[in-house]
């Protein structure tokens, strides 16, 4: 919110929602992407989607296409958040079972010393290594 009063002034209510959709995706862009070192840009282009889809549906056409309310705007809502929600997360590696983020646990010194990977069918999961 203090992001979106600030930028409002400047370049508008559908501006500034974009921008905070933005900023939205480049935060969630150094929790998932840089520590799984792969998957760069997908969180913000997710993210950048549901902003120009909110600025969108504030358009004229928008309105006239209904998509800010009832059954069309349910599923326009349902289209821009799941379709593209596959880049929030990480492709499993076709040789592996393992995704790139515990890969990136492993080539890790540090956990690499202190830690083990274990792998299931639920994925990778950290623990301590006993010593």
């Amino acid at each position: 919110m203090f992001t979106f009063r600030r930028l409002r002034p400047v370049v508008g209510a559908s501006g500034a929602a974009v921008l905070v959709f933005l900023a939205s995706g480049l935060i969630h862009e150094l929790v998932i992407s840089v520590p799984a070192r792969g998957g760069y840009g997908l969180p913000t282009g997710y993210f950048l989607i549901q902003g120009v889809a909110v600025a969108g549906e504030r358009t004229q056409v928008g309105r006239r296409l209904g998509l800010g309310r009832g059954w069309r705007g349910w599923l326009f809502t349902a289209v821009v958040v799941a379709a593209p929600a596959f880049w929030l997360f990480l492709r499993r590696s076709s040789t592996t079972s393992s995704c790139r983020c515990s890969r990136s646990f492993e080539e890790s010194s540090v956990a690499s010393q202190k830690f083990v990977v274990h792998r299931g069918r639920r994925g990778a999961r950290l623990a301590r290594r006993e010593e």
